[in-house]
C-alpha cells in the first residue's frame, strides 16, 4: 500500500506483507488503509494485492464524516485464479 502525499511526485510505498489467503490479505489491506487515512488524512492512496491495483481518494459525506469511498468494492471479496 502506498500514499501519494501532497506536493510529491512519487508514491511512498508504506506497507506490505504476505498473507496465507486472499480473504486475510484483503482484510489486512482494508485495515491498513483505514489506519493510514486516520493518521495522514485526505490524499490519494494506492493499493496492490497480487495483480489487483487501485486507488482510493477519501472524502467527506454530507454529514461531514470521513469516508473511504469504494474501498470495499475496489478489492474483490474472493479471488478466482485462472
Amino acid at each position: 500500500m502506498g500514499v501519494l502525499r501532497r506536493g510529491e511526485e512519487n508514491i511512498d510505498w508504506v506497507a506490505g506483507d504476505v498473507a496465507p489467503a486472499w480473504g486475510s490479505a484483503r482484510a489486512a489491506t482494508i485495515a491498513a488503509v483505514q489506519d493510514l487515512v486516520a493518521v495522514e488524512g485526505r490524499q490519494e492512496y494506492r493499493l496492490q494485492m497480487d495483480d489487483v491495483e487501485g486507488s482510493v481518494n477519501p472524502g467527506f459525506d454530507v454529514d461531514g464524516r470521513f469516508v473511504l469511498g469504494d474501498l470495499e468494492r475496489l478489492i474483490p471479496g474472493t479471488r478466482h485464479l485462472t
